[in-house]
């Protein structure tokens, strides 16, 4: 099932055709727009060309300040769009959508569309499972637009950033399970290291998680409100090693509201849930961003280390988004 009303039909800017030979194949392309003008996104469908090994897909907008840069990932690897995993490699982009089979397009709400400007553009994140061999994937966006001057209240997406730090576990010993070592290659290969940053916004130190060593570790962080109004859509993000997610609104209070709770993490199962009732967001509002990692969902060919929030394959998140309309 797809959009009610499509506008504009975006292909990739070129195929893919395995180019890395891997069996699961991560990968992300890219899809410019040919949109001149600002104009409201109103809805957004990925849609599978090679359904049979197109698994799931994972969609941001990007800024066009940032072309260059996804022009430059494009070019350092071959085949079209570039090995990814954990992000897109670049340093401004907004989740917007997951997509596996028999998931809906996402619409926002009647009245409300989210801006976007001229050069912006989409990165899909889109896992390829190769059983078989196909020819050339140009899977493609759907998109519902609506021009600026159209009266619609804008959506907004606010993100939260919730620490990871997981020490080593039993019997794992090696020169990567040294945060510090770790944390040198996390900031020689993105020249910036998001772990330190996170930490000193929750108020917490590497100290803090120096006793996980039994194999989990989790994490915590409480957070005011970014943006007021109410609420649209609800996401949490982590990586492989993630056990469990949970989001709560006026944690410890009387008016405790759960918002998301995912008690078995799935990578392949990340999606913009919907509140079933309405729920508004002010200012002053408190929300809880919880996480929990299990070192036994990691690789075991990979090299023993201490995982960071970073954006590597290997590397983990607690990444969450709000998105609200205005009251």
């Amino acid at each position: 099932m797809g959009l009610d009303e499509v506008d504009l039909v975006v292909p990739p800017t070129a195929p893919y055709d395995n180019e890395s030979g891997r069996y699961d194949d991560y990968r992300c392309m890219v899809y410019r727009p040919e949109v001149d003008e600002r104009v409201w996104l109103r809805g957004l469908s990925f849609v599978p060309d090679r359904t049979e090994v197109v698994h799931h897909a994972i969609g941001y907008l990007v800024p066009g300040s940032q072309w260059a840069a996804a022009e430059a990932l494009d070019a350092a690897d071959d085949g079209s769009g570039w090995e990814c995993y954990g992000g897109t490699g670049l340093r401004d982009d907004t989740f917007l959508l997951g997509w596996a089979p028999g998931q809906l397009p996402e619409i926002y709400p009647d009245g409300t569309g989210l801006a976007m400007e001229p050069g912006d553009f989409f990165v899909i994140q889109v896992h390829y499972h190769y059983d078989v061999r196909v020819d050339p994937d140009a899977s493609w966006l759907e998109l519902d637009i609506e021009p600026a001057d159209t009266e619609l209240e804008p959506i907004s997406i606010a993100t939260y950033l919730t620490p990871a730090e997981i020490p080593c576990g039993p019997g794992e010993t090696g020169p990567l399970c040294d945060r510090d070592a770790v944390a040198a290659a996390a900031r020689a290969e993105f020249g910036v290291l998001p772990a330190d940053f996170i930490n000193m916004l929750c108020g917490v130190t590497p100290e803090d998680f120096a006793g996980m060593v039994d194999g989990v570790a989790s994490s915590s962080c409480d957070l005011p409100v970014q943006t007021t109004g109410e609420i649209v859509s609800v996401l949490g993000h982590m990586h492989d090693l993630g056990a469990s997610y949970r989001m709560t609104l006026h944690p410890d209070t009387d008016d405790e509201l759960v918002l998301l709770d995912i008690d078995d993490w799935d990578y392949d199962w990340q999606y913009n849930y919907r509140p079933a009732d309405s729920i508004i967001v002010e200012a002053g509002d408190v929300l809880r961003f919880e996480c929990t990692w299990e070192r036994s969902r990691r690789n075991a060919n990979l090299e023993p280390a201490y995982v960071l929030w970073s954006f590597g394959s290997n590397d983990e998140m607690c990444f969450s988004t709000i998105t609200t309309r205005p009251l």
